[in-house]
């Protein structure tokens, strides 16, 4: 890693440049006109230093879902899982350690149409959000995104129905959105941030293999009070290592 290219790598990010490698080539996703001749030459001049810090691997093409688990089909959320969504995101329980408020009749169509955007993680900062199909019924969905390219780093976070738990289908979405994470687009820490009280998410880390990494004390306003957060992640070696 030279401190040129990270330093351009930076600058590139900050005139919202992203670079990232695809095929084995370095590629760009930038504004018009942003990327002029000379910037142009000091990138190719670096081209070697760059393709090494970004060297995490391509992201997933489309053709790469949905991913089929041992019971799951997991996919991009479309329209026609409207029904499905709702029945677990409209139930006040599901939101009892999250930001958000439970969904409407009147708002899941807006929120699985935006949902369906986050379909891939091509490029640096993408997200992605998969619904968990069994037996042809959306019954959960999995977030995971990453972020700037240099820092392989990504999150991962899940949502269930809860007339479906305590039949490990939340741990199999999970690990296969892991391996997706560690295998396919080569991130180096995956990270869940949770409320430590959610005592089901705090298993679901333990049984991914993911170590608890420390508390954030009053770490959010959540429903009229302070609430902390407890952050677990695993690192490429430890998933590698467990096989």
């Amino acid at each position: 890693m030279t401190a040129p290219a990270a330093a351009l790598l930076d600058e590139l990010d900050e005139r919202g440049i992203k670079l990232y490698i695809s095929d084995g080539r370095l590629r760009a996703v930038a504004p018009k006109d942003a990327i002029s001749g000379d910037l142009r030459q000091l990138i190719e001049r670096h081209r070697a230093e760059l393709m090494d810090l970004l060297g995490h691997g391509d992201g997933p093409a489309p053709s790469a879902f949905p991913l089929v688990t041992e019971r799951l089909v997991l996919r991009p959320l479309r329209a026609g899982d409207e029904v499905d969504v709702l029945a677990y995101r409209g139930r006040a329980e599901v939101f009892g350690y999250l930001d958000d408020n439970p969904l409407t009749p009147a708002t899941i169509g807006r929120y699985v149409a935006m949902m369906a955007q986050f379909a891939s993680l091509d490029h640096p900062e993408d997200r992605l959000l998969l619904g968990a199909e069994l037996d042809g019924h959306v019954i959960g969905d999995i977030a995971l995104s990453r972020g700037r390219a240099r820092h392989a780093q990504g999150e991962i976070g899940w949502v269930f129905h809860p007339d479906h738990s305590g039949h490990g289908y939340a741990t199999e979405a999970a690990r296969a959105a892991l391996r997706l994470g560690f295998e396919r687009v080569r991130l180096h820490r995956i990270c869940a941030r949770l409320d430590p009280r959610n005592a089901a998410s705090v298993r679901l880390c333990e049984r991914l293999g993911m170590r608890p990494e420390g508390l954030l004390r009053d770490e959010r306003w959540l429903k009229g009070d302070w609430a902390d957060v407890a952050v677990y992640a695993c690192l490429d070696h430890e998933w590698r290592a467990r096989g």
